[in-house]
């Protein structure tokens, strides 16, 4: 039963989330208008679904803008901001934490306490001041992304290659000849990948809401770009007589996150031999 409830799971957030990136990437053709059409006359018009007009199903915001046609748009960037932030960090993280743990002694000395130094500044301080720094825009925000976010999984792979590097086969791999570089990278890693799968399905969740984060704080990306962040930060002022504008992003943003992570629930469940033995 409790296989059959994963399997589910897996069905119902894998096709919400392939539902969400089709539209994201198709928004152009399936948007009813521009992510930025302005049409003054009819700001701020609500939903089809409360008295308003299915030519904008989602209503307009404060300038006339189409909700669902900058919702589309603003998913693009988002899940691309996620997905590309951890595209980079991953490799980077893991990297630093196969040789911290493979070699030991003065290079884990020094590779940990940087880690630390970094864990020890608030995520989201660190993002504002290098967004900061570099200006706003899609590429440098994927940078600040990607700076903020490799730790987890040096932490994690340093710990993973610490249990593994003194195992009898790689003990004998050793003695059979094979280089440092050979050994780490043939027969450590691929035995510590897993969980690595898993943490970076997570961590796409969390990059999109730090995203959504930093463009709510108008130093994301430019206002001209339409992402999930920027909408809830344009409508925070209209809550009460236009809750649509901030409704609808937060709803995705929500939906989205949500399924990232089943997904990434499912993909431990699978990945774990512990876990599976349970079923």
């Amino acid at each position: 039963m409790s296989r059959w409830r994963g399997r589910l799971l897996v069905l119902v957030a894998g096709s919400v989330l392939a539902a969400i990136v089709l539209l994201a990437l198709f928004a152009d053709r399936v948007a009813p208008a521009g992510p930025n059409d302005q049409d003054i006359a009819a700001r701020l018009r609500p939903p089809a679904m409360v008295g308003g007009t299915w030519s904008r199903p989602l209503g307009t915001d404060e300038l006339g803008r189409d909700v669902l046609s900058r919702l589309l748009h603003g998913g693009r960037v988002s899940l691309m901001v996620g997905l590309l932030a951890v595209a980079v960090s991953c490799p980077i993280g893991v990297v630093i934490g196969l040789a911290s743990g493979f070699f030991g002694g003065w290079i884990d000395r020094m590779l940990m306490r940087f880690t630390d130094i970094q864990l020890a500044i608030p995520t989201i301080l660190l993002a504002m001041a290098l967004v900061t720094v570099l200006g706003p825009g899609v590429p440098n925000l994927i940078i600040t992304l990607s700076v903020t976010g490799w730790t987890i999984y040096a932490r994690l792979i340093r710990g993973e290659t610490l249990a593994l590097r003194d195992r009898d086969f790689i003990e004998a791999t050793r003695a059979a000849g094979a280089g440092q570089a050979r050994i780490m990278f043939r027969h450590v890693l691929p035995n510590v990948v897993s969980p690595v799968i898993v943490v970076a399905t997570f961590a796409v969740g969390s990059m999109v809401v730090l995203e959504a984060t930093l463009s709510f704080l108008g130093i994301g990306v430019p206002l001209r770009v339409a992402t999930w962040g920027s909408m809830l930060s344009s409508g925070r002022t209209y809550l009460k007589s236009a809750w649509w504008i901030t409704a609808f992003p937060g709803l995705a943003i929500f939906v989205t996150v949500l399924a990232i992570n089943a997904l990434g629930d499912s993909m431990r469940d699978a990945l774990d031999p512990r876990l599976r033995s349970r079923v």
